[in-house]
């Protein structure tokens, strides 16, 4: 552009999805490493933006989270870190297992934590998936603290999903009758439904395949025991017609010692 001297001028970089912002520089050297930049026109220069490909150092603009729960005895909650030194905003989508959703705009100021009590915003007894989006990059965990059936009880987290995949793999996996209890928890945030094609993988190198259908912004949940029978170990891959987000929770009483549950996103390629 062109501007008076002495002219005030302010400059917004704006990353696309899969990139975040480096720095600008000025006829080649680095003048800023702040994606807002603000200075005062004294001549000609050629300021360019620099982005680059994946997670910035600052948080990422999307988070996706496949297993989430309200019932008795389950609290969940999401919590908001921004790092950066302007406030921004998260927009939460809460998705159902039947298809419906439910909107929410959390401000979170400067670098600041925000924490989100999710029963309290969907309601008791949902299986609830979450997809949020940021006007600027953000970090977001989802802890959650259960009595299970009322016989385990403790806690798990993880940090959400950045985006949407068609394979998933997990490599842990157990069904011990009355121990360990497995479960996938399937995400779909698109606008059309899609399918997951399951294959479970066993210690004597036999497998498994199921077909699970996924409809439009849905949470899907599967019973791993109740597919592949009791007293399995097991590895399962996932791959879908559409991207999705896939998460394996697990809740045990191990050698009836230690009791409790935990929880991954599942690896992708």
């Amino acid at each position: 552009g062109t501007y008076t001297h002495g002219d005030t001028v302010q400059m917004n970089a704006s990353a696309n999805q899969g990139y975040h912002f480096l720095n600008w520089t000025d006829n080649g050297q680095e003048v800023s490493t702040d994606s807002n930049y603000s200075f005062t026109a004294i001549g000609n220069c050629i300021l360019v933006a620099h982005f680059a490909i994946g997670i910035g150092p600052y948080g990422t603009s999307s988070f996706y989270f496949a297993e989430g729960y309200t019932g008795a005895g389950f609290e969940e909650w999401l919590c908001l870190l921004n790092p950066n030194t302007a406030a921004t905003t998260a927009h939460i989508k809460y998705m159902f297992a039947d298809g419906t959703s439910q909107n929410q705009e959390v401000p979170v100021g400067a670098t600041t934590r925000q924490t989100v009590n999710v029963n309290g915003i969907v309601g008791p007894n949902k299986n609830v998936s979450i997809q949020i989006t940021s006007d600027d990059p953000i970090v977001a965990e989802r802890p959650m603290y259960f009595n299970y059936q009322g016989k385990w009880s403790g806690g798990h987290n993880v940090i959400g999903a950045t985006s949407p995949q068609s394979s998933f793999y997990f490599a842990e996996g157990y069904t011990g009758a009355g121990m360990f209890d497995e479960y996938l928890c399937l995400l779909n945030p698109n606008a059309n439904a899609t399918t997951a094609h399951v294959k479970y993988m066993f210690a004597d190198g036999t497998s498994q395949n199921q077909e699970v259908p996924v409809g439009a912004t849905t949470r899907q949940t599967v019973n791993v025991n109740g597919i592949v029978g009791p007293n399995k170990n097991v590895s399962i891959q996932i791959t879908s017609d559409d991207p999705i987000v896939a998460e394996r929770p697990m809740y045990f009483n191990y050698q009836d010692k230690w009791s409790g549950g935990h929880n991954v996103v599942g690896y992708t390629p």
